[in-house]
């Protein structure tokens, strides 16, 4: 266990002094700061091929962030979710982390909540939910992010949230979001379960900057503004095309893909 001022101080040492401010400022610092490490799991493939043991496959805070300075990785929603919750504890928060529903899967996303001044709040860096977002008791609230405003509406029947993006083609089905909290141990084993997913087969990479959003699966790149979307195929020089555009290094990039590529060439021989 990585001690918190361990982990907030390497923070800083990444991303600059982080203010004493008022809360929800700080948190939105934090938050924003936090964004800036890229959704990817081609450290997560390398872990899966190299770890034979489940538990050791779930890379610590302090790798992801160790990782990110050195590498320009980061991870999948388990191991960035950890890890923020972990340098949240660091300037004195207490976080509750809670299981989602993606697409089709069921408990394949996981975001945090707080508390302040007895109102419950959702953060979400992996989809721009770094200003604390209020969690409704009725309804929906509107929320504005860098990129779409997000709508999280509370269905009581349900006993949870829906989360959608409102872009400029209409709003867009995101996750329904547990109200309750997952325990620690659930959390856990819905992480080491997540090595086994469809979602390990290919390379898969979300990075946001000031321009908006960049999303790579496989060879295919969008690039998404509030005001434009743009879709190419990378054909030649993959590794170092895809380093040149993500900051990843491209040794990390090339490793990853040799695993997939051995893994289903061992698919097509059965």
């Amino acid at each position: 266990m990585d001690s918190p001022a361990k982990l907030t101080s390497l923070f800083e040492c990444i991303f600059g002094t982080i203010p004493e401010t008022t809360s929800i400022m700080q948190l939105s610092i934090i938050g924003e700061r936090f964004s800036e490490i890229p959704y990817e799991n081609l450290t997560k493939i390398i872990r899966a091929y190299t770890m034979d043991e489940p538990e050791s496959r779930m890379r610590r805070p302090v790798e992801i962030l160790m990782d990110y300075q050195r590498y320009r990785t980061g991870g999948t929603c388990f191991a960035l979710t950890n890890c923020f919750r972990d340098i949240l504890k660091g300037y004195g928060y207490d976080t509750w982390t809670h299981m989602a529903d993606l697409g089709n899967g069921r408990n394949n996303h996981c975001a945090l909540s707080l508390s302040l001044n007895d109102r419950r709040f959702l953060l979400d860096p992996g989809y721009l939910i770094t200003h604390p977002l209020p969690l409704p008791d009725t309804g929906s609230i509107i929320h504005n992010t860098r990129l779409y405003p997000v709508r999280l509406e509370y269905d009581p029947l349900m006993g949870g949230y829906y989360l959608s993006t409102l872009e400029p083609q209409g709003e867009k089905f995101r996750y329904c979001l547990k109200k309750t909290p997952c325990d620690e141990q659930s959390f856990k084993r819905f992480w080491m379960d997540s090595f086994s997913w469809p979602m390990m087969n290919s390379i898969l990479i979300t990075r946001f900057d000031s321009q908006g959003r960049l999303y790579v699966h496989d060879r295919y790149l969008r690039l998404e503004s509030m005001s434009n979307k743009s879709t190419k195929k990378i054909k030649e020089n993959y590794d170092t095309i895809l380093s040149n555009i993500t900051g990843i290094n491209c040794d990390i990039i090339t490793k990853a893909r040799l695993y997939l590529s051995e893994f289903k060439r061992k698919l097509r021989e059965n």
